[in-house]
């Protein structure tokens, strides 16, 4: 026999829910602007020994991910070549991280 299946969907990030409260809830959250742009060059914090010893290492925004309430940002940095590649602690995810890791110039 075939069953009918009632689901909501945010329409921000697209997730399914059975209760339509949840995912009016999830809606509700709205969308971030973007805060960064394409190929910005901006200081990323970098911390060594628990946030004793900062540092702001220079790096460009390489890549933008829309995620639906929030945006994924890729950095990379220079080396001394003059060449550009993606930096291993290099991903911010939301407003918060960019807040928390970004200074710009």
């Amino acid at each position: 026999m075939v069953k009918t299946v009632t689901s909501y969907e945010c329409e921000i990030c697209n997730e399914k829910y059975n209760d339509l409260r949840k995912a009016e809830k999830c809606e509700s959250k709205g969308k971030e602007e973007p805060l960064l742009q394409l190929h910005q060059e901006v200081f990323l914090r970098r911390s060594m020994g628990g946030g004793w010893s900062d540092w702001w290492l220079p790096v460009r925004v390489s890549e933008i991910e829309d995620m639906g309430h929030f945006f994924r940002y890729e950095l990379e940095e220079e080396n001394e070549d003059g060449l550009w590649f993606r930096t291993s602690y290099g991903t911010l995810y939301g407003k918060s991280d960019v807040e928390r890791d970004i200074r710009f110039k």
